[in-house]
């Protein structure tokens, strides 16, 4: 036929693999990282809003009762304290030892 050339002859839908491979090679990904990565993210979401007691499992839904409770804890906030200063801390160290070899 006019306009065919030889490649388009001898596998016709080399079109659709430059269209394909790419979608092809970047799946394992996709799937990878929704088993891994979103499951267990939507999962814990899912479980944050309910009631769940370590023997009789799952109790029902509260909603955000959990995170009130949370923040109305004042012993909650000795985590985000405590993470701050020692990434303060490491910053710190980390900066002025790199400014001494300087």
């Amino acid at each position: 036929m006019a306009g065919e050339t030889n490649g388009d002859r001898r596998w016709p839908l080399a079109r659709l693999d430059g269209e394909c491979t790419p979608h092809l090679v970047i799946a394992p990904f996709f799937l990878v990282f929704g088993v891994f990565g979103l499951h267990p993210l939507l999962h814990t979401a899912w479980v944050s809003l309910r009631d769940w007691q370590p023997i009789d499992g799952d109790q029902g839904l509260v909603g955000l009762d959990n995170y009130a409770t949370l923040l109305g804890d004042a012993n909650s906030w000795n985590t985000p304290i405590l993470v701050v200063l020692v990434v303060a801390g490491i910053n710190f160290s980390v900066t002025r030892r790199i400014a001494s070899k300087g």
